[in-house]
């Protein structure tokens, strides 16, 4: 045990500049070839939607609804934004 009041370090982390580098050749470095369009790209990765898709325009509700009925719309849009977010986030 060292005397108090010296610090020892611990094992010594690798310096960054000891991290073996990755080769110049991978695939991603250095594209050969033109990035294929979106037409090139595998059945699967194009018919992915995307990520976030654009959130869709609430169609608006004649001025004559009855309160009530407006309220339990509400009630049910946000449970469908809830359903939505855990769509989103469940999916990967």
């Amino acid at each position: 045990r060292p005397p108090p009041g010296r610090l020892v370090p611990a094992a010594p982390a690798a310096p960054p500049e000891a991290a073996p580098k990755r080769p110049p050749d991978v695939a991603w470095a250095e594209p050969k070839r033109p990035v294929p369009a979106v037409a090139d790209a595998p059945a699967g990765v194009a018919a992915e939607p995307p990520n976030n898709p654009p959130p869709v325009p609430e169609p608006k509700r004649p001025p004559e609804v009855p309160e009530a009925v407006a309220e339990l719309n509400i009630v049910r849009d946000k449970e469908q934004e809830g359903e939505r977010q855990e769509r989103g986030n469940g999916d990967r």
